[in-house]
């Protein structure tokens, strides 16, 4: 949205080093530096130098260090929906985008651009100083897709209801190299891995998103930093703000590279003014050095400075070209095909949705500073001041150093004949040493700010240039701002589109929505010839017409317009066949037809080119009854006409026959049930009365032989009307073959016979065996017999089952028995076998334990659990059936015996926990010991103290040697006292102040206070009679130490005079005194 002020050199940098001090105040990186290794390199690096003199290293990518090209994670992709930085920590490593075997093999940049910088933000509240950070950064703290940012974090203290506060961050930037890759972005294709290749065509976009990023990194700066927070606290904000100017002074000494340089230490000031400081460090990049707090930075960061080449961490990207889109890569899948190209359209979609917002704030922190123009500014040229020379863009050559000078450019605006009043003008001043300001009256602005607005009093605007030794160019970018526009013509609106730099490309648009009609396009024109293209440059404004496509209606009409079944469609195209969509009852659907007449039924595979109404068509289904003296006997329903139906069941009558269906009531028509239905139908039963007829029974043998009848019928004839079947009869040890008579001198059966008159019939027998049934056993667990004759008597064999106990057999009358006697028997006879489950005893060998809560008896098939048996100090490990414990058993299944089972055991094991309050464990001590086992515990060590025993708790009331045969967890704290030092003063002829002590302890900072000598001034506390070591305290050191005072003789002399002038308001009075030899100015009240 911005026009480009493009700086020929530095200003890149300069971008980037700004924007990692706002990554050190946000985040920590972090580092993936890996242990330089050396890899088999198949050429070698070509090396040349660039145009500014920096060495430039070009080979392919497995030709570099792999420590350097491992931790740059190029071929990475980096998630713009979630993140607005790059840096190592918002990288999934675990998905890459390129094979990295194909990596390996594409030519790679390597260019040492080396850059330093140090920055300050500070605040006398935590709101200035988010303000203060935002305004020199252009940096929203509430970073979109990711919540707020703590900037809280980095500092200590509580800082809410204080006032006398300050908050600092210094942050120390340094820049090693950049890489770039050097592969043809048409190539990216050829180099995916097969996974991203599979996924995403086939993952949803959001997964994809999470899992690969939105972008691929195809160039990154590489280095570290070091990142100072400050919370400085004091009685007064003048202290506070003092100290904060001594810190600056401070640090910049420390990091200075040059030899000898004095070393200011602002904790001395502290010390005097009573504030009170508390600083965060983090270090990224490089390697360890032993940077661990502020004292460290003095003596290790040269040695720190020169690890970043080779072990760098990933700072950020070189430029807004190093983020490659993956929806561009995903389109050139598969020689671009149409579902790539679909599927490249949705991911674009769903991230200028949700992304584009993230995206634009990063890019927004690498891109050039520009001036924006609005569109109703029709021409603009640059042309040195008092010039009538016109012009579109000029280069401008100016001088680079620090001098103001007033060379001037002027800036001049044509606006539009529409434009009624003067405008505001937005733009960005370039920020650092060599910088553009824009200014209407010719007043210097600061470079550590930036103006948001600048009310335009005229058509020219003045540029006001730096001026020193060397000579630079700048090229001035002055571009125009566009908008779109969207007239919709009968659709939902839609919002325009603002603030498009000339040049940029706007990929898609909202789409309107149009009841009944289908977006077709947006057009330029309002006769909707000239599409419009996106993904092309915009120029100029522009207004775009919305091309729709009438859709046709399809309804469909059953009594009333059935609105949930409607359709559109477009011309020519055809619709699915709907189901049917209502039920009638008593009707059968039969479809959709064209016209109320239902005359031509429609085809759903035709092309609609009218709006159309169709029609439900339905069959009333038929109905057929059958009745049975005068009641309904069955229904059949819903029969679609023309179907043949089958009988009903024939229904039953006391005394009479069931003859047929017939068609009328008085059962004249019998009805054909080959007859297809073409209407409701009753029908009707027809009955005939059954005869009465009388059956003689002749029992033959039975009577003349004296047998006994078992079932003998109750009367010697019977009447069949109302007996339709005849009983059985039995005869001992004979089988009943059926009644039979005579017809025509042969013998019949009278089953299924009819019979039309009075006939004698007779007992047809068969003699036998007896059938013996045996009940309650399986065929192999007796071998009893099943066939006796008739006058056998048979003893009966006990039964086996498995898991069972026999109890005897017993007859039907569920009496024993133990033989069966075949004279007493008809046919056949049952015997039944008892049973009861067998039980079995379970023995526990316990082994010193305890079986707790376990059965010891158990029936067969009875699954009983086996519980835990229980003894001290160890844990139970399961039953076994076996001493040799190698059989494990968990429950009774499966058992058909007595069992004795055996407990395994283990010793338990306990942890021990050793508190050792910053010393190092002895290396003996264990950190488990076993049941009933005594471990004495062994001297641990710490630095500058004297260990004083083991304790039970924390405060040290119990102490402890051992575990004691203990059988539980424990910890032990380890109590130190810290050594005692002896402090030997030297005072050389001066008395000591009563405030300094004789003693010290290991960490103790013990600041040495001043001494007294009449007639010397005291120049500091040293370490060597040779007074080339200053002391100040105790800090660091640690044994006995002896310190030096050092005296120089006072001298005396004259005053100068006092230089001073006095402060007047505008009534001439004097309110003040300005001291300029000292800077001090005294207010009178």
């Amino acid at each position: 949205m911005f026009s480009d002020i493009n700086i020929t050199e530095g200003e890149n940098m300069k971008k980037i080093l700004s924007l990692f001090l706002i990554l050190g105040t946000l985040v920590t990186l972090v580092s993936c530096g890996i242990a330089a290794t050396s890899r088999n390199v198949p050429e070698k690096l070509v090396v040349s130098s660039n145009s500014d003199g920096n060495r430039v290293e070009n080979g392919l990518f497995m030709s570099h260090e792999k420590s350097e090209t491992d931790s740059s994670f190029l071929g990475y992709g980096i998630n713009l929906v979630n993140h607005n930085q790059v840096n190592a920590r918002n990288i999934n490593i675990t998905y890459p985008i390129f094979d990295l075997d194909k990596l390996s093999t594409q030519p790679l940049m390597k260019v040492y651009e080396n850059s330093s910088e140090i920055n300050n933000i500070e605040g006398s509240s935590m709101s200035e100083y988010i303000q203060n950070l935002e305004t020199k950064f252009n940096l929203n703290a509430e970073l979109k897709m990711f919540g707020k940012v703590d900037l809280k974090a980095g500092f200590t203290g509580s800082y809410s209801d204080k006032s006398n506060f300050m908050f600092k961050t210094v942050n120390i930037n340094e820049q090693s190299y950049y890489f770039a890759l050097q592969t043809n972005p048409n190539d990216y294709v050829s180099l995916l891995s097969e996974r991203f290749i599979n996924d995403a065509m086939e993952l949803p976009i959001e997964t994809l998103v999470k899992r690969y990023g939105t972008h691929i990194l195809t160039s990154v700066t590489m280095g570290g930093g070091i990142n100072l927070d400050y919370t400085i606290s004091s009685n007064s904000q003048s202290s506070a703000a003092s100290l904060s100017t001594a810190i600056d002074m401070s640090v910049r000494t420390w990091f200075s590279k040059a030899s000898g340089s004095s070393s200011m230490d602002y904790r001395e000031e502290a010390k005097k003014s009573d504030t009170n400081v508390s600083v965060n460090m983090k270090v990224i990049g490089g390697e360890a050095v032993g940077i661990f707090a502020e004292q460290d930075i003095i003596q290790k960061y040269p040695e720190w400075q020169k690890t970043i080449a080779t072990s760098p961490a990933l700072m950020g990207i070189k430029d807004s070209n190093s983020l490659f889109p993956i929806w561009e890569i995903v389109g050139m899948i598969n020689d671009s095909s149409s579902a790539a190209q679909r599927r490249s359209a949705e991911i674009q979609k769903y991230f200028l949705k949700i992304g584009q917002e993230n995206y634009s704030d990063l890019i927004s922190q690498y891109s050039k500073e520009k001036i924006i123009f609005p569109s109703y500014i029709e021409e603009v040229s640059v042309v040195p001041e008092g010039s009538t020379e016109t012009g579109s863009i000029q280069n401008i050559t100016y001088k680079t150093g620090v001098i103001a000078s007033q060379d001037k450019y002027k800036i001049n605006l044509k606006f539009d004949s529409f434009t009624n009043t003067l405008p505001t003008i937005n733009y960005i001043v370039t920020e650092g040493q060599e910088y553009v300001k824009i200014n209407s009256n010719g007043v210097i602005v600061p470079d550590s700010k930036k103006i948001n607005e600048l009310n335009q009093p005229g058509v020219n605007v003045s540029v006001e240039i730096n001026a020193g030794t060397t000579s630079k160019t700048i090229k001035l970018y002055i571009q125009k701002i566009h908008r779109i526009d969207f007239i919709s013509n009968g659709g939902s609106d839609v919002k325009s589109i603002n603030n498009i730099e000339t040049g940029r490309i706007v990929y898609l648009a909202e789409e309107p929505k149009r009841l009944n009609y289908r977006f077709i396009g947006w057009y330029l024109d309002e006769e909707l010839k000239n599409e419009y293209i996106f993904g092309t440059e915009v120029t100029s404004d522009l207004i775009l017409y919305a091309k729709w496509e009438r859709l046709l209606r399809v309804e469909f009409y059953d009594g009333v317009l059935l609105d949930k079944l409607m359709v559109t469609v477009r011309n020519g195209q055809s619709i699915a066949e709907v189901s049917t969509p209502i039920v009638k009852e008593g009707y059968r659907f039969i479809g959709w037809y064209i016209g109320k007449d239902l005359n031509e039924k429609y085809n759903f595979g035709d092309s609609v080119t009218r709006d159309l109404i169709l029609y439900a068509k339905w069959e009333r289904l038929l109905t057929v009854n059958f009745v049975s003296n005068g009641q309904s006997h069955a229904v059949i329903n819903k029969i679609v006409s023309g179907t043949v139906i089958d009988k009903a069941i024939n229904p039953q009558r006391y005394g009479y026959r069931f003859v047929g269906w017939y068609e009328d009531l008085s059962s004249t028509i019998e009805y054909n049930f080959e007859t297809p239905i073409t209407k409701d139908v009753t029908l009707y039963a027809k009955w005939e009365e059954k005869p009465k007829l009388t059956l003689t029974f002749e029992y033959r043998d039975n009577i003349r032989d004296n047998y006994i009848l078992n079932n003998v019928l109750p009367e010697s004839t019977v009447d069949l009307s109302s007996t339709p079947e005849l009983s059985s009869v039995t005869r001992t040890g004979y089988r009943f073959l059926g009644w039979f008579y005579m017809y025509e001198d042969q013998e019949r059966s009278l089953h299924g016979d009819r019979v039309y008159s009075n006939i004698t019939v007779y007992a047809k027998w068969e003699k036998g065996n007896i059938t013996v049934i045996y009940q309650g056993v399986n065929g192999n667990e007796h071998s009893n017999p099943i066939d006796i004759s008739g006058n056998a008597i048979v003893g009966l064999k006990d039964a086996n089952r498995v898991g069972y106990d026999f109890l005897g057999w017993y007859n039907e009358s569920d009496e024993r028995i133990t033989q069966i006697e075949g004279k007493n028997i008809i046919e056949s006879t049952v015997v039944t076998a008892k049973w009861a489950k067998s039980k079995y005893s379970i023995e526990y060998q316990l082994n010193g334990g305890t079986k707790g809560n376990n059965p010891s008896i158990f029936e067969y098939q009875e699954v009983l659990p086996l519980n835990e048996a229980t003894k001290d100090g160890h844990n139970f490990a399961g039953w076994y059936k076996d001493s040799g414990l190698t059989v494990r058993i968990e429950n009774t299944a499966g058992l058909t015996t007595s069992i004795t089972v055996y407990a395994k055991w283990t010793v338990k094991q306990y942890n021990i926990n050793y508190e050792i309050n910053g010393g190092t464990n002895h290396s003996s001590n264990l950190s488990q010991y076993t049941y009933g086992q005594i471990q004495n515990f062994n001297a641990p060590s710490k630095f500058g103290y004297n260990f004083a025993g083991w304790y039970k708790d924390s405060s040290f009331t119990q102490s402890v040697t051992s575990t004691e045969g203990g059988n539980d967890h424990i910890t032990v704290y380890a109590k130190w006292n810290p050594e005692v030092y002896q402090i030997t003063y030297i005072l050389n002829g001066g008395t000591n102040s009563s405030s300094n002590k004789s003693t010290y302890y290991y960490e103790q900072n013990e600041y040495f206070s001043y001494p007294s000598k009449s007639g010397y001034d005291f120049k500091g506390w040293y370490t060597d009679s040779n007074f080339s070591n200053r002391i100040s305290s105790t800090t660091g050191i640690m044994g006995n130490i002896t310190i030096y005072a050092k005296w120089e003789k006072t001298v005396v002399k004259d005053p100068d005079p006092v230089k001073y002038e006095y402060i007047y308001n505008s009534n001439g009075q004097i309110i003040g005194v300005y001291y300029p030899d000292s800077g001090i100015t005294i207010w009178y009240e």
